[in-house]
């Protein structure tokens, strides 16, 4: 998923069309296995295999700044995983991987990582 050049807004606006987007699709009426990948993320979502992307989205704007400019689902043999770029107000580029099934932060690195950083969670 990849915004305009020069699109600005918060974190949140996209969480919501990524929600809306992946929660608008009809089940799958067949036996037959998905088409693509976004057929297997919308299954494992709804199987409670992974996160919502949602969700992910919503705790990544909770604890930094920025505007997501890309978003990844990967899937290896043992590990499935988003991993995110947020385009900091200071030009920065910084990426993130949260595990898909647990949601939880396996990595971030870039330059201006803490400056990124909302206060509220330098105090968790």
């Amino acid at each position: 998923l990849r915004p305009r050049p020069g699109a600005a807004g918060p974190v949140a606006p996209l969480a919501a069309v990524v929600a809306l987007a992946l929660g608008s699709f009809a089940p799958l009426s067949s036996g037959a296995p998905p088409q693509g990948d976004h057929d297997w993320a919308r299954d494992a979502v709804r199987a409670g295999e992974i996160r919502p992307l949602a969700e992910i989205l919503e705790r990544l704007g909770r604890e930094f700044h920025g505007q997501v400019v890309e978003i990844e689902l990967e899937r290896d043999d043992d590990r499935i995983a988003y991993e995110i770029e947020l385009l900091t107000t200071a030009g920065h580029v910084i990426g993130f991987a949260y595990d898909a099934r647990t949601g939880v932060l396996l990595a971030a690195k870039g330059e201006g990582l803490d400056q990124a950083r909302r206060q509220a969670s330098l105090r968790s």
